[in-house]
């Protein structure tokens, strides 16, 4: 039967996709009386009923897909959230400030990594971040569009930036060493960014010359719905471009986001109609399908002990640079907000847990302890932001 399952017992793709639907729709509604992200619930859902729960919802190649498209379609929302009227509002000196920010995180990230007699792999984790949840838990909660929501989306994507380049680095040195090979791979890279450089030029050329073409594409009434077609093809295009140039699709998805959010300023319509798609279906998938993933017999007291200072280290890290933010007008509390807000880039240190185990750079406790921080990071992190701005 097509879609069913050669062994029995073993629930069939279409039951898991009944599973992953209710709780994307249940989860939301309970998340709204308990005060919480419905991102949190939405990985503690998947840790119940996945494998290492009640065994409802298994990790197969469909559901795997869609957590990957998911998490896609999320990174290239990130991209498109970018608000560049703000930024050229606030200047080079503010663009300047929120880099200045991120990179002091990297380095105190890799202090306390070498504090704590860890790898550097380990700094590259703690300093990760990334605007997924972030996003999400602003969204919920209605501070989107506010100054403070777009300083975290700033934030967010420039440190989510260096954490991929970062990310790219180290797997190109760790693979190539000192080579042609690093040479090449370091290429294709540049001809990624390239392209993105020459697509831009020709969408503001487009949007200059032709602009009641561009006008189609933002159209509020417009059955074929070709805006958010074009949207979607554009982010699959630089998605295999950056899978092309050796990196995360996600990469390529995010930048075909800002790039869409830099040419198109009155982007508010099609933004609401990719949302729809976005959050309303894919994204809750993602965050489901990485509570269906975590093993919670792989926790030990020595890893839980471990997890618990990188969790401390993760957001110190943040909190520091984050003190240049009360210069700015930003309020104590807000401010602890962001901090941690930031503090949980869930996917990404997943990410470099995984980039390490592969390399051989990390034991498989300390590919554990790394997704147990990535987990602990994502529950407590997004409720310490709504404990902090309650009532705001």
């Amino acid at each position: 039967m097509p879609g069913g399952s050669s062994h029995p017992g073993v629930p069939s793709d279409l039951l898991m996709l009944l599973v992953l639907l209710a709780g994307s729709f249940a989860m939301p509604l309970l998340a709204g009386r308990m005060r919480m992200p419905s991102a949190v619930l939405l990985i503690g859902f998947g840790l119940a009923v996945g494998p290492h729960g009640l065994g409802g919802l298994a990790d197969t190649d469909l559901v795997g897909l869609l957590a990957e498209f998911g998490f896609m379609v999320l990174m290239f929302l990130a991209g498109l959230e970018i608000d560049f009227n703000e930024i050229r509002t606030r200047g080079i000196r503010s663009l300047a400030m929120v880099l200045s920010i991120c990179v002091l995180v990297f380095g105190l990230s890799f202090l306390a990594a070498f504090a704590l007699g860890l790898s550097p792999i380990f700094g590259l984790a703690l300093g990760a971040t990334s605007v997924g949840l972030p996003l999400a838990v602003l969204k919920e909660s209605g501070r989107l569009r506010t100054s403070l929501g777009q300083q975290v989306i700033l934030l967010g994507s420039v440190g989510e930036a260096l954490t991929v380049i970062g990310m790219t680095l180290y797997y190109f040195g760790s693979r190539h060493g000192l080579s042609v090979d690093l040479l090449v791979a370091l290429a294709k890279l540049v001809g990624v960014l390239a392209i993105a450089g020459l697509s831009l030029r020709f969408g503001m050329a487009l949007a200059w010359w032709q602009p009641s073409r561009l006008a189609k594409l933002v159209e509020e009434h417009d059955g074929s719905e070709i805006g958010v077609r074009a949207a979607l093809l554009v982010m699959m295009v630089f998605s295999m471009l950056a899978v092309w140039a050796g990196v995360e699709p996600i990469v390529g998805a995010f930048l075909a986001g800002a790039l869409i959010a830099f040419v198109l300023r009155g982007k508010e319509i099609l933004e609401e109609k990719l949302a729809v798609v976005g959050h309303g279906l894919l994204v809750p998938i993602f965050f489901v399908v990485v509570g269906v993933r975590f093993d919670p017999s792989s926790i030990s007291w020595p890893n839980l002990a471990l997890a618990g200072e990188l969790l401390l280290a993760t957001f110190l890290a943040r909190l520091l640079p984050s003190l240049a933010l009360l210069r700015q007008g930003i309020r104590t509390r807000e401010m602890l907000g962001v901090a941690s807000l930031l503090s949980a880039p869930l996917t990404l240190v997943v990410a470099i847990a995984s980039l390490g185990a592969a390399l051989g750079d990390l034991s498989s406790q300390e590919t554990n302890t790394l997704i147990l921080l990535a987990v602990l990071a994502g529950l407590v992190f997004p409720v310490a932001f709504r404990f902090l701005l309650t009532g705001d």
